[in-house]
């Protein structure tokens, strides 16, 4: 008895030690705005590592890929990942228990050259490991050199010292590489000097972060971001300057003109107060919820945009089988809607702005070649579709007819003109190659876009390849089944084998090309997303849902590496 009572409380104290250990050791949550510079194009955060892991390997696309090719999904247990984050464990298994990120585009650089345009934008991966550089060096030199051989292909890399640690990744040809800087507990990789250095200024000091922007903590409390898997964001005013980069091509300017821009950017800041999103697991899949802030009036002069009546189905017994993309706009009165458009736009802008932001906003129909919306939009009613089929580079347009004899003269105005257009009654006749445009009349329904396009299209018409009760049974089984004014259907086929093929290799398992077609067959029920767009009081809410989400999406843009293809 005398000996047992030393024993337990010698077991007592050691049992107070290990519990005072492990909680002195736990990684205290930190927030990663505060690691990224203020200026930041766009900043996506990512709190826990594990929980990205444990949604894609439950999404459905992911089970199948699993059983096809037969990997472990194996989870670390709850004591594993409490072991792990007391810091007990190997230095990999703890920084992944333990590390919260923020991925940041923190600048673009473009530059002509042989008529082209090269955007190539600079971009930064900030991990907070929540453990010491002695333990984490040579895993990230290690992890680095992988990411510039799954980036690249065939690297080399070197190390330098400095005021940090630097690990530095080249491929083999060209002028592309990955840097890395390990700064205490926290590492930054980026794909430029650029990139790694604005964040290690911050770091010091010596630039602001982006902790302070009231509108990223608001938009974390409206999207919950403390929950999700991932949180994105981009401020009033890099929202307008990304717009004013894309915006030139809409209406036939080349990228590259600083007055334009300038200008674009200056009005949008006016009507858009900010962008951010949030990615979580739901119904087998992932869905990514959009918030698009606007300026209140703006808000209040679109409803008619998104006011929905009710609304056919017919429109299926012109759809094709494949495609892909189709949005149903579900709008009462398609007139109203444009107009609320157009006055929402103009009530903000100043009178040159007003009319580039009209010409912007013309340019969604003219591509269909349509120059009088008014007229043509007053002779069609709800839905209208647009549909980009599997061949050709744009969309057609597909609406029921509500006045046939003043839709034929509106569309005889604008496609016989300079004879740039024709207009067909029978699905059955050919088109004219040489015609830039073609409007197809049948069954009480128009069809109207860019000949290169409506050829095949009517090919699949008149070969009955019409979308089977199987697939738009897969589309109906996609979650948000609220219902929306703007509808969108992907066909995400090719982008889903070209995610999958990042993260088997991030499994460990590479992916033959027969694997690959299996896996394609597979995964035909999942190969559709679904976007539900709506109004709310804070501006334009879309919600998404895919195999992958964002978090596939991410993955794959980092293997492929297209930054620096040229834009022409």
């Amino acid at each position: 008895m005398k000996i047992l009572r030393p024993l337990i409380v010698l077991g007592t104290l050691t049992l107070i030690i290990i519990t005072a250990l492990l909680w002195w050791n736990r990684p205290v949550k930190v927030d990663m705005s505060s690691y990224v510079p203020a200026d930041s194009l766009v900043y996506i955060e990512i709190n826990s590592l594990p929980a990205i892991t444990d949604a894609v390997q439950g999404t459905d696309a992911w089970k199948k890929v699993a059983a096809e090719l037969a990997l472990n999904n194996k989870a670390p247990s709850a004591a594993e990942m409490v072991i792990a984050r007391s810091g007990l464990a190997p230095v990999r298994a703890v920084i992944l228990s333990r590390a919260q990120m923020a991925l940041v585009v923190v600048g673009i650089d473009t530059a002509e050259k042989d008529d082209s345009l090269r955007i190539k934008p600079d971009v930064a991966l900030v991990v907070e490991t929540h453990t010491t550089r002695w333990r984490t060096k040579d895993l990230v030199a290690s992890n680095i050199q992988r990411l510039a051989e799954f980036a690249y292909g065939a690297s080399t890399c070197k190390e330098r010292a400095g005021d940090v640690d630097y690990i530095e990744c080249a491929e083999a040809s060209g002028a592309r590489k990955i840097i890395g800087a390990i700064d205490g507990t926290v590492v930054i990789v980026g794909n430029s000097d650029k990139a790694v250095e604005s964040c290690l200024q911050v770091r010091r000091g010596q630039r602001p972060s982006l902790h302070m922007d009231q509108e990223l903590s608001q938009a974390k409390r409206r999207l919950k971001a403390e929950s999700a898997l991932l949180f994105g964001y981009v401020s009033q005013i890099n929202a307008a300057r990304l717009f004013s980069l894309g915006a030139p091509l809409l209406i036939g300017k080349a990228p590259g003109d600083q007055q334009l821009e300038q200008l674009l950017s200056s009005s949008a800041a006016k009507i858009i107060r900010g962008v951010a999103w949030t990615s979580e697991p739901a119904a087998g899949g992932i869905e990514d919820l959009y918030q698009i802030s606007l300026d209140s009036q703006v808000t209040k002069r679109l409803e008619p945009a998104f006011d929905t009546g009710t609304s056919s189905d017919a429109f299926w017994k012109l759809i094709p089988d494949s495609f892909r993309s189709l949005t149903v706009y579900k709008n009462h009165d398609p007139q109203a809607a444009w107009v609320s458009l157009d006055s929402a736009l103009a009530m903000k802008l100043d009178a040159l702005s007003a009319v580039i932001f009209a010409s912007l906003l013309k340019s969604g129909l003219s591509g269909f070649g349509i120059e009088d919306p008014k007229q043509v939009l007053t002779s069609i009613s709800s839905p209208l579709v647009t549909l980009r089929p599997m061949l050709g580079e744009s969309s057609l347009l597909v609406a029921p007819i509500k006045d046939e004899v003043q839709l034929r003269k509106a569309l005889s105005a604008s496609l016989l003109k300079d004879g740039k257009g024709q207009i067909l009654n029978d699905i059955g006749v050919d088109p004219d190659k040489e015609k830039e445009f073609t409007a197809v009349f049948v069954n009480g329904f128009v069809i109207i876009g860019k000949t290169d396009s409506m050829i095949p299209y009517l090919g699949q018409l008149r070969n009955k390849e019409l979308i089977t009760p199987d697939h738009l049974a897969a589309m109906d089984a996609i979650g948000n089944k609220g219902s929306g004014a703007i509808v969108t259907y992907s066909n995400e086929r090719d982008s889903l084998l070209n995610m999958v093929r990042p993260l088997c290799q991030l499994s460990g398992r590479q992916v033959s090309e027969a694997e690959l077609v299996e896996l394609k067959q597979r995964l035909e029920q999942n190969s559709f997303s679904r976007t539900v767009s709506i109004l709310s009081e804070d501006g334009i809410e879309r919600r998404s849902q895919s195999a992958f989400g964002q978090i596939g999406s991410i993955i794959s843009l980092a293997q492929a590496d297209s930054s620096s293809k040229p834009t022409r």
